[in-house]
């Protein structure tokens, strides 16, 4: 089996509120925070749905979110 493969380690995203929006809610600052681990793995399709690095097994996904406040 060919063992290239393509894997998507880690997506993470954020956005920060810009001083004028936090003004009006009253705060000084405010960020919301995304990211996921073992997003996707492109593969040959004779390792069905297993991860190349791990033989018979699937790595997890992880998911975790985060908000920052500043008062």
């Amino acid at each position: 089996v060919d063992a290239s493969f393509f894997r998507c380690r880690q997506l993470s995203l954020s956005w920060n509120m810009t001083p004028a929006m936090c003004q009006r809610i009253g705060l000084k600052s405010l960020s919301l925070d995304a990211s996921v681990n073992n997003l996707f793995v492109i593969a040959s399709k004779r390792f069905n749905g297993f991860d190349p690095e791990l033989g018979d097994s699937v790595m997890p996904k992880m998911y975790s979110f985060g908000i920052n406040v500043g008062f």
